[in-house]
């Protein structure tokens, strides 16, 4: 009997009631589930699946003394389960193996057919150096469970450390099929195009080795398990799994219960504050991160999400004070830095949000996002030049799948090279960022323009076409095409009827930025259409707008347009 096990059944005396760890430091949500299932044993202790997942309960707060006594109890009331001896081993398998080994193989003997048990059992018998009963193991997990691609990755990992190169990059490559991120399998094929001597590809392999993400074969026991946890730390760790599978709902829901059991929970409140913001609900949100905050004055992600709210809503004043005490709090944080640019760039600051883009980069220059905003406000001040040396870093590492903020790069790349005249190489970093994310409509309405300012707009037409079957919805890519359509110098390119009504179908949609840009294109598009009189109506509503927005650079070009339409001419973007 090993040390664990032993100190274990001293716990419980071998019988009595359900043992009850110390919860004097438990939170309280965490206490009240514990005493709500002890309290269930006391009134009726007889029933195994009580006392096994009481003893789950136990194991995944950390109180695993307390748990593996339970699952003795759950064994002895119900000896053909082999849940409990199967979660003694799980739990024990890192401080105690000879006893996680000895609960594995008793729960195989009840049941040998679970691919989660046969996949733990041999990847002790790895750690203990017994290959021939580890690879047992892995083969019985494959034919088990076929598409699996942990099976197939720890198979193919034995097959290749026995030297059956063969075999092993046959189950790996399979295991890839089934996942492209299964590490284990990327990291085994790492090895074997080592051995093969193609480094190219291992180091391929070995970059999205790294990226993946560090999931665990699918186990429906263990998850079951770990759904028990009540705690801050996992309730959190399940609700960006709901978030970052798409279902937001059920992770507001469970973080609302967290804070509803335990309302001092300041990072609790935090999370539900980030959710409920990427939900919209902004005034929800700033609610639970000013509760936060006073729970815990100087928290620093409550400070930048209740910042992040209020440049959401337009409540920028407010904002750059938010972030102004976040950085008199944290100065050497790179977040506020950079959560204070974006709010200066909002207010039309982008001197400053440069300044505040680069002490972010300096402070972190692995961080691609500060690095885009940083290229992206000296693209606006019209420092094309040095945008290109920021953005560099990035571009240059650009393989394989290309993520957002990847795109992001290669499309400031591809302005800055416009803005240098190098329109050959603006048009072909634009189209490889549209490849790689075919539903941009900002790049694709960019790389339009370019094309069309190069003379080229019946391409400029035909991409955005393109762009509008893709997304029907998307107001930006018709109003950018009914723009060309109502004033491109190529007669054969206008079409006046169709850019008006392309725009007054789009006219009033969502996103517009109130400054009359798309009034001044439905005033071209009355122009090209020959309806004048209405097009000096739009073009003196346009610029009113503009005034009021603070464009007057806008609004004169506006005005130039407005002179030509009451002489009846149209407008052609030269």
């Amino acid at each position: 009997m090993t040390i664990l096990i032993s100190v274990a059944m001293s716990v419980s005396g071998g019988s009595g009631g359900p043992p009850l760890p110390d919860l004097t430091g438990a939170e309280p949500q965490v206490r009240a589930a514990i005493m709500q299932d002890h309290d269930a044993i006391v009134r009726d202790p007889g029933v195994a699946g009580a006392w096994g997942w009481y003893a789950a309960r136990l194991a995944v707060h950390e109180y695993l003394l307390e748990a593996v006594v339970g699952w003795q109890r759950a064994q002895g009331l119900d000896g053909q389960d082999f849940r409990w001896p199967y979660l003694t081993g799980v739990f024990l398998s890192q401080d105690d193996p000879e006893a996680a080994i000895d609960a594995f193989e008793r729960a195989l003997r009840l049941n040998d057919r679970y691919p989660p048990l046969q996949l733990r059992y041999a990847a002790m018998m790895e750690r203990l150096g017994r290959p021939t009963d580890a690879l047992r193991a892995y083969r019985r997990a494959v034919e088990l469970a076929p598409r699996n691609p942990y099976a197939h990755a720890g198979l193919g990992g034995r097959l290749l450390d026995d030297g059956k190169t063969r075999q092993a990059r046959r189950h790996l490559e399979l295991a890839l099929q089934l996942d492209p991120s299964c590490r284990p399998a990327l990291t085994w094929l790492v090895a074997w195009y080592r051995q093969a001597g193609q480094l190219d590809r291992a180091d391929e392999l070995a970059q999205r080795a790294a990226a993946a993400p560090k999931a665990r074969p699918p186990d429906a026991v263990l998850a079951t398990a770990d759904k028990l946890s009540v705690g801050t730390n996992a309730v959190m760790a399940r609700a960006e799994v709901l978030t970052s599978s798409g279902h937001l709902d059920q992770a507001i829901e469970i973080l609302s219960a967290l804070v509803a059991a335990n309302p001092a929970s300041a990072r609790g409140r935090t999370e539900l504050g980030d959710r409920l913001r990427e939900q919209g609900r902004l005034p929800a949100a700033q609610d639970q991160y000013r509760a936060a905050l006073e729970l815990i004055g100087d928290l620093l992600p409550a400070r930048l999400g209740l910042a992040q709210c209020l440049v959401l809503s337009d409540r920028l004043d407010e904002a750059r004070q938010e972030y102004e005490r976040s950085l008199a709090e944290h100065p050497t944080s790179y977040e506020a830095h950079s959560g204070l640019a974006v709010c200066l760039a909002s207010m039309g600051r982008i001197d400053l949000a440069a300044k505040s883009f680069r002490a972010a980069l300096k402070l972190a220059p692995e961080s691609r996002r500060s690095r885009i905003g940083y290229g992206r406000a000296l693209l606006l001040t019209d420092r094309p030049r040095d945008a290109l040396v920021v953005l560099r870093p990035i571009v240059e590492s650009v393989e394989g799948q290309l993520d957002e903020l990847a795109v992001d790069a290669l499309a400031l790349t591809g302005l800055a090279w416009s803005k240098l005249g190098r329109t050959d190489e603006a048009l072909d970093t634009l189209r490889r960022a549209l490849r790689a994310a075919p539903k941009r409509a900002d790049v694709r309405g960019e790389l339009a323009g370019i094309l069309a300012g190069a003379g080229r707009a019946r391409e400029a037409t035909n991409l955005l076409r393109d762009g509008i079957a893709l997304q029907p919805d998307d107001a930006g890519t018709a109003l950018g095409l009914a723009w060309i359509l109502a004033t491109s110098p190529d007669a054969g390119v206008r079409d006046g009827a169709m850019a008006v009504q392309l725009t007054e179908r789009w006219l009033n949609a969502p996103g517009q930025a109130r400054d009359g840009s798309r009034l001044d294109i439905l005033a071209c598009a009355y122009a090209e259409a020959g309806r004048f009189e209405d097009a000096a109506q739009a073009a003196e509503r346009a610029i009113d707008m503009a005034t009021k927005a603070g464009k007057p650079e806008l609004a004169e070009a506006m005005t130039v347009r407005l002179e030509l339409f009451r002489q009846r001419r149209a407008f052609r973007d030269r």
